[in-house]
């Protein structure tokens, strides 16, 4: 039933006067107004993952051919690039969900790239994991500023790859940076769920979070595998009692690739 469309025969028929039938299609003219775009948005940040890899791949290709100021020069000018789109969605498209998360995503993809490239000019040697940490350390701003879910999301994923590629590699080492760059990501997610908590991307954290720390919780396991099931149990339990919250009981469950997008 579209009640717009009705709104003629509900005139005719006496239910409703002239002035509650403006009031009713002002009213959702004004919601469709705010609502965003959730189409414009998922193309907005596919192009601006796009544009990213297109310009690592065209530079990657000449990277030999370039000299050392250049390649300097490339590395940063992404980064810069990002940081401009990011001004103007913050001052310029304040409230365009759009170019908010276009260019936080952009600049993400950006600070890594630039990692890379400064890496390989000047040889400087590291692991994977050494690399991630600097790549999430950089980008650990970038959701907050921009108050950009996708970056949150991308964030989540990055530590998560962070944990596994340091404490299941070889030689395995425990490392407690993951819990502290989740620590960080939690104030984000309850911000989150004040501000819609039946939004999808609440819905997507309240199933990323939950498998992000069940893969992480084996990193404790090098020295204490005797006490890894107890701990998994307690964790399991505990994501239960959790979910049994008022807060977390009036989020919505199910998850819509678009409507992840919204706020």
């Amino acid at each position: 039933m579209n009640l717009k469309k009705d709104l003629p025969d509900l005139i005719a028929a006496g239910i409703i006067d002239e002035t509650t039938a403006q009031n009713i299609q002002e009213y959702y003219q004004k919601k469709e107004n705010e609502s965003p775009n959730k189409l414009v948005i998922a193309f907005g940040i596919i192009g601006a993952v796009l544009v990213g890899l297109g310009i690592i791949l065209i530079v990657a290709h000449n990277w030999d051919y370039f000299p050392r100021t250049v390649k300097i020069g490339i590395a940063f000018l992404p980064v810069l690039l990002g940081l401009l789109f990011s001004g103007i969605a913050v001052f310029k498209k304040k409230g365009n969900i759009g170019w908010i998360e276009g260019s936080a995503v952009f600049l993400v993809l950006s600070i890594g790239a630039c990692i890379s490239l400064i890496s390989q000019t000047y040889q400087v040697s590291g692991t994977l994991s050494s690399f991630l940490f600097t790549w999430l350390l950089l980008s650990l701003p970038v959701f907050y500023v921009l108050d950009s879910v996708i970056a949150a999301i991308l964030f989540l994923i990055g530590i998560t790859a962070y944990q596994i590629t340091t404490v299941y590699n070889y030689p395995k080492q425990e490392d407690l940076y993951y819990w502290i760059f989740l620590l960080t990501l939690i104030p984000y997610y309850y911000y989150l769920i004040l501000k819609q908590p039946t939004s999808n991307a609440v819905s997507a954290f309240n199933w990323l979070l939950p498998i992000s720390i069940t893969i992480s919780l084996g990193g404790f396991a090098h020295h204490n595998e005797e006490w890894l099931f107890i701990g998994y149990m307690s964790l399991f339990s505990l994501f239960y009692l959790i979910g049994k919250l008022d807060v977390l009981l009036k989020t919505n469950p199910s998850i819509m690739v678009l409507d992840l997008l919204e706020q």
